[in-house]
C-alpha cells in the first residue's frame, strides 16, 4: 500500500516539474520574441537621451538611449525610468492594443523614476 502511494506521488511531482518546464520556456520564448520586437522599434526611433527599464518578473529589458541611437540589453541596470508590466501587456503597448495612459490608470503599468522618460515611449512605439 505504501509503495504504491509513493509511486504515485513521484508520478505526481514529476507531472508537476514537466508543467513548471513547460511554462518556463514558454515565458523564456515570449521575452524572446518581446526583446526582439523591443529591439527593432527601439533602434528605428530617435534616441531617447535618457535610459529606461522595463521589469517583467523575472526579466528585464534596458534601453540605454543616452548615446546617437537606443541600444537594448537584457541588463538589470539603473535607469532613469523604470517601468513594471507584464510581458503580455508590454506586447499590448508595442502592437496598439492596449492604450498606454488606460494601463497606467489601472494599474497594469507602474513607473518609477522619471516620468518624462515614460511619455516618451509613444514615440518608441510609433503612437
Amino acid at each position: 500500500m505504501h509503495d504504491v502511494r509513493r509511486y504515485r506521488r513521484k508520478k505526481r511531482i514529476m507531472l508537476l516539474q514537466k508543467i513548471i518546464n513547460l511554462k518556463t520556456k514558454k515565458t523564456q520564448m515570449a521575452f524572446e520574441n518581446t526583446f526582439a520586437a523591443l529591439q527593432a522599434k527601439a533602434s528605428a526611433s530617435p534616441a531617447l537621451g535618457k535610459t529606461l527599464k522595463f521589469e517583467s518578473g523575472e526579466h528585464t529589458i534596458y534601453i540605454d538611449g543616452l548615446g546617437a541611437a537606443n541600444v537594448v540589453s537584457a541588463e538589470n541596470k539603473d535607469a532613469d525610468c523604470a517601468i513594471t508590466v507584464s510581458l503580455e501587456d508590454l506586447d499590448g503597448l508595442m502592437g496598439g492594443t492596449i492604450n498606454p495612459m488606460g494601463a497606467f490608470m489601472t494599474g497594469k503599468i507602474k513607473v518609477k523614476g522619471d516620468v518624462g522618460v515614460a511619455m516618451k515611449l509613444q514615440m518608441l512605439f510609433g503612437g
